[in-house]
């Protein structure tokens, strides 16, 4: 069945309600995976404790991530620059304060969790080389682990603290820097200057290693597939799409079986296919529909979970208390969405810091 012309217009610069909800759903998927597999390994809990049976799922949730990643990045330039006229300044102010209002807090967060756990156990705690305010600063400027791995290594950045997820964070980050730089010069037609080829070739140094390579074999490309699904998911009937999902799922089960590792092309290749079709299957509605918004706000509160279950998670891990492994496990998993959603109300929803800085920047212009 052929798309209609209506129907592939609608998946340009506007997401449905039910599409926006998939979107949160894959989102909390992908939250889920990495805090529960991570879990599972800490406390050598069932068959996804290692690699045995099945690909780490916290792997495969950081791939969701990544192809998410990419569509959205696109989503949100097409839209900021409807009219050709945002400039890549602009796109990194943006990034900057929407990413840091949350990342910042996150940072202090798992900084008070290790003092804490210093504290209780300090033979315990494995991160001490990292809890420095030189790996705090790194981290702010998204430096830990980037460059070439030579260069990487000789300047010793690497994830704050316990923060060990913290690296994927970085590799987004600069891949979002990379992508913005090409669609805006090659969609806004701009002059390349010296200095914004300086600034291009600066953003591929740091991202080089993990473009089809480095930690995660390929994030990159993951990066890029999400970005090509914005195009072509809306390029799929409905119909078509359906039993794609189904097919695509089933085979992803089958290829974890027998391969056993998410960082493959072939794994990103199949969970790409399962995120362009259940995109399309959300789209052409002909009656309105809303995002969901328990799910909505679930999927908001994900980027800080991610950020801080793995250092409550090792906190717990490590606690001397007389609880059974199964007690830490469900216990580290509660108090891990506990902490991060009572911090995304505070730093995400109500935006404490963006209200302070508003309070002084009005005191500041009255006097």
């Amino acid at each position: 069945m052929a798309n209609s012309k209506a129907d592939l217009d609608m998946s340009k610069n506007v997401l449905n309600g039910r599409q926006q909800t998939i979107l949160d759903v894959f989102r909390v998927v992908a939250a889920f995976s990495v805090l529960i597999g991570h879990s599972f390994v800490f406390y050598r809990l069932s068959i996804f404790k290692d690699q045995t049976y099945f690909p780490f799922i916290q792997n495969i949730g950081v791939i969701i991530f990544f192809l998410m990643s990419g569509f959205l990045t696109v989503f949100s330039l097409e839209r900021k620059n409807s009219d050709n006229s945002l400039s890549f300044s602009k796109f990194f102010t943006y990034k900057t304060v929407r990413i840091a209002k949350e990342y910042l807090p996150g940072l202090m967060m798992i900084a008070a969790i290790d003092w804490i756990a210093i504290a209780i156990n300090k033979e315990g705690y494995s991160y001490y080389e990292a809890f420095s305010v030189k790996q705090f600063v790194g981290n702010i400027f998204m430096l830990h682990n980037m460059g070439p791995s030579c260069v990487a290594e000789k300047l010793g950045f690497v994830p704050f603290g316990s923060g060990r997820p913290l690296w994927t964070l970085a590799v987004e980050w600069w891949l979002y820097m990379l992508f913005g730089a090409l669609y805006l010069s090659l969609n806004n037609r701009r002059e390349v200057s010296l200095p914004k080829l300086a600034v291009f070739g600066g953003i591929i140094f740091m991202c080089s290693d993990y473009l089809t390579a480095g930690r995660g074999n390929g994030l990159g490309f993951v990066f890029a597939l999400g970005v090509l699904g914005y195009y072509a998911y809306g390029r799929i009937s409905q119909k078509t799409a359906k039993m794609v999902f189904v097919l695509s799922c089933l085979a992803y089960l089958l290829y974890g079986l027998k391969f056993k590792e998410a960082y493959t092309m072939y794994s990103f290749i199949i969970l790409w296919v399962i995120f362009c079709s259940a995109m399309r299957i959300g789209g052409g509605m002909e009656k309105k529909t809303k995002r969901n918004p328990l799910l909505a706000f679930i999927s908001k509160g994900t980027f800080m979970l991610y950020i801080t279950h793995y250092s409550i998670l090792d906190l717990i891990v490590h606690a001397d208390v007389p609880w059974s492994v199964h007690t830490k496990f469900w216990v580290g998993i509660l108090i891990s969405l506990i902490v991060a959603y009572a911090a995304y109300y505070v730093f995400g929803e109500k935006d404490v810091i963006g209200s302070v800085c508003n309070v002084i920047k009005r005191k500041a212009s009255k006097e």
